[in-house]
């Protein structure tokens, strides 16, 4: 079918596809994002040109409409590598670039969900557990849950078709996220199969509410939230100062002296 209709003087085309009629703004908007974001995300080594379409966009902004202003200013702050972390502050502030629980030198923003400090690794392996439930919860297979769990679990060191096999129905969607990588997965940005993976299984349930969008909004949701748990933790370690006007790491610094 042409898709242009009889008396249509003027088509508009946004990417070689036809723009809505009654959303033409809302096109080129849309459009010129992607061609920004893909740009921005390239020069900042988060996606290459190549992977930026392997990431489900469609719910991203839904997701940021779901949290309020103040947690919406903290995730870009954080997926620009602006958030407060010593590194960044230290270019500008007086700053010991260390990070405050485990003492790392150059703590950057990919070290917020790598810290190896005994209780944030608690924490972390907590909420991944709390994750798995969700996944479960929410009708995703048992080996798909334990597969994202275990990736979470190593906190980017594997690549995720390393923890499964070439024969898996899921093999194609682990290598996805390899070219994406965690710290995509760890800020809600999902690889496409993933949603392809769950269309199928979420149509069979025919019920209300149990859209595929739906359920990449709220698996991109408890992602985020995941993060920023960690984000607060280290925030708490930082800045408590629970005696003397020193904070916990202070503290700590003074006993292996």
């Amino acid at each position: 079918m042409s898709p242009t209709f009889p008396d249509e003087d003027i088509v508009v085309a946004v990417d070689s596809l036809k723009a809505a009629r009654s959303s033409i703004k809302s096109s080129i908007y849309k459009h010129w994002g992607k061609v920004t974001a893909r740009d921005l995300f390239s020069r900042r080594y988060k996606i290459c040109p190549d992977a930026f379409d392997l990431v489900y966009w469609d719910c991203m902004g839904k997701v940021m409409c779901d949290f309020p202003k103040t947690f919406q200013d903290w995730v870009t702050r954080h997926i620009s590598d602006f958030n407060g972390c010593n590194r960044y502050l230290s270019r500008f502030t007086p700053t010991e670039n260390v990070c405050p629980s485990c003492g790392r030198d150059n703590e950057d923003t990919a070290h917020v969900t790598r810290c190896p400090d005994p209780t944030r690794t608690t924490l972390y392996n907590d909420d991944v557990s709390h994750l798995k439930s969700w996944l479960i919860s929410n009708h995703t297979p048992q080996e798909l849950a334990d597969l994202i769990s275990n990736y979470l679990l190593h906190r980017g060191s594997r690549l995720m078709s390393s923890l499964t096999h070439s024969t898996s129905p899921f093999y194609e969607l682990a290598s996805t996220q390899d070219q994406l990588g965690f710290d995509n997965l760890i800020v809600g940005r999902l690889p496409r199969p993933l949603i392809q993976v769950m269309t199928p299984i979420l149509a069979k349930l025919n019920r209300r509410g149990q859209s595929p969008d739906l359920w990449a909004r709220k698996l991109s949701l408890e992602l985020l939230l995941f993060t920023h748990k960690q984000w607060t933790y280290r925030n708490t370690v930082k800045h408590y100062t629970p005696s003397e006007g020193k904070t916990v790491a202070e503290h700590n610094h003074i006993d292996l002296q």
